[in-house]
């Protein structure tokens, strides 16, 4: 159970699915040891308060539950309200049965402990203080147990004892609190990374995968391409003003100098670790690349930084960017948009390139899941066109997420400049 708490990828409901059930558990507990020291010790303890207290957990519980079952997601104040709860339940049973001369007092350190575990520092510290209070209050001999007398009956040594109790107590909520809270904020941000780390690698596996596959259909795709060459130059031959042949002519030039781009890396898979490239030519590059792709579509780039701006770089940096300009192009062209409006921004040492196109909106899991892995849902194959530019981005520190709105999608690149570590 301590796991489960533990780890933040166990939802906040079962965390408190859990924390009732220790409840539950406890109830049971408490009217056992009431039975056994009433039938074998003969214990007198006063019936109605404490049926009374019992049947209020039991009504906590069953209402917990009850709403547990609308939510979706519990905050962390529930978990709160929650602790201090128990605490108090706790503390009015030991109040009228034997305050802290009950041997049962240390269970008070147990919603201290779970505070510890799955609450925030501020939120623990105030159930720490709330036990040590109670405690506290249960040192006054107001209801002792029958036969044990009051405080004021005991030898001066059993004051000391109880005091010293009080004092063994405040140390261990105050070492639970501070060693089991920042262990659980650790073994928490070790969880987070190690489930990045997973989710980095799941990703550069599908990367690899897509690559072994693109490198075949590479191989494949030679030669159909160089036969339709050979046939556009017959064609070209016959009717060398027919605009249509020198359109295909043109891309089909296209193709094979991609294909030769791919070859090359291939052949020389040095890394392009360091590289760095001026903005300004950076946007001269995307802009010639524009051309070829997208002659009717006019990029739009704003640029407010210093074209001597450097950026870092590799090779794969530019074809991710014109893959995602590829997806807000397509997007307004079918909107009736003649153009697509990109501005480059400087801030925190960091270059932003954002563009929006005229769409339908995407849905928040949407947006987190893109560049994570393929998505069959989404429209003109955006979902792999995402992970290839997502992984590629990253390979140079940066970023890349989707911001949607009702009629626009909005997407924004974070580039660190050259020279610049990681934030």
């Amino acid at each position: 159970m301590i796991q489960t708490l533990l780890y933040q990828n166990a939802s906040s409901k079962q965390q408190l699915l859990r924390l009732i059930q220790v409840r539950f558990v406890y109830i049971l507990g408490q009217l056992l040891v009431l039975a056994i020291a009433y039938q074998f010790f003969n214990f007198v303890v006063p019936t109605p308060p404490i049926a009374l207290i019992l049947l209020v957990e039991v009504f906590a519980c069953t209402y917990s539950i009850y709403q547990l079952r609308k939510l979706s997601s519990v905050s962390e104040l529930v978990f709160l309200m929650q602790l201090l709860f128990d605490l108090s339940a706790i503390g009015a049973l030991l109040y009228f049965t034997g305050g802290a001369t009950n041997a049962f007092v240390s269970l008070l350190l147990l919603p201290v402990t779970l505070g510890a575990l799955i609450c925030r520092a501020l939120y623990a510290w105030a159930i720490g203080c709330y036990a040590i209070l109670i405690y506290s209050i249960l040192l006054i001999p107001l209801i002792p147990l029958d036969g044990m007398g009051s405080m004021e009956g005991h030898h001066h040594s059993m004051n000391l004892h109880y005091v010293g109790m009080w004092l063994t107590f405040l140390i261990s909520t105050l070492l639970i609190l501070y060693f089991v809270n920042k262990l659980s904020a650790a073994l928490a941000t070790k969880y987070k990374e190690l489930a990045s780390f997973k989710e980095q690698q799941l990703r550069n596996e599908q990367v690899i995968a897509l690559g072994l596959l693109s490198a075949n259909a590479a191989h494949q795709l030679a030669t159909p391409l160089a036969s339709i060459k050979m046939i556009c130059e017959e064609l070209s031959e016959q009717n060398s003003e027919d605009e249509l042949i020198e359109l295909m002519e043109q891309q089909v030039d296209r193709c094979q100098n991609i294909l030769q781009r791919l070859k090359h890396k291939v052949n020389d898979p040095s890394p392009d670790d360091g590289q760095s490239i001026a903005i300004s030519d950076f946007i001269e590059l995307l802009k010639e690349q524009w051309l070829i792709s997208y002659p009717d579509h006019q990029l739009a780039i704003s640029n407010s930084m210093s074209p001597h701006t450097l950026v870092t770089s590799d090779a794969s940096l530019l074809p991710a960017v014109i893959n995602l300009l590829d997806n807000a192009a397509r997007a307004n062209k079918k909107a009736n948009i003649n153009q697509t409006a990109m501005s480059i921004n400087e801030q925190d040492n960091f270059v932003y390139l954002t563009f929006t196109n005229s769409a339908s909106s995407v849905s928040n899991f949407v947006a987190e899941e893109l560049g994570k892995r393929p998505l069959l849902s989404t429209e003109g194959g955006m979902g792999i066109g995402f992970l290839l530019a997502n992984s590629s981005i990253e390979r140079v520190r940066g970023e890349v997420w989707l911001e949607s709105d009702k009629s626009h999608i909005k997407t924004a690149i974070k580039l660190p400049k050259a020279g610049q570590d990681d934030k």
